[in-house]
């Protein structure tokens, strides 16, 4: 008897149906704006985090304190963060397109 407790009248083993390839579905299924601009954000953050990371190791390194304040320093970040994630949101669906993705 199966795991379900159902087994056909004929007395046949069951078999199940074909599986899809999944990397096949999710290629044909194009992206939505809100997943777009969900992953340009996250792209976004990602550079801004990474600004601010090198800005860190320029401290640990030794070579002196920033030529700018903190405060200016996050607002550069966060402008790094919103031009990456402009441009991401303008060439995702490109490359997706391209199957470079």
């Amino acid at each position: 008897m199966s795991a379900g407790g159902k087994t056909p009248s004929d007395g046949s083993a069951s078999e199940d149906p074909p599986q899809k390839d999944l990397e096949t579905d999710r290629r044909a299924i194009a992206a939505t704006p809100r997943a777009r601009a969900k992953s340009a954000l996250l792209w976004g953050a990602i550079g801004t985090l990474t600004f601010l990371v090198g800005l860190q190791g320029y401290l640990l390194v030794g070579a002196g304190e920033l030529p700018i304040s903190y405060a200016f320093a996050v607002v550069i970040a966060c402008g790094v963060g919103g031009i990456a994630a402009v441009i991401v949101y303008l060439t995702e669906h490109r490359l997706g397109a391209k199957r470079r993705v």
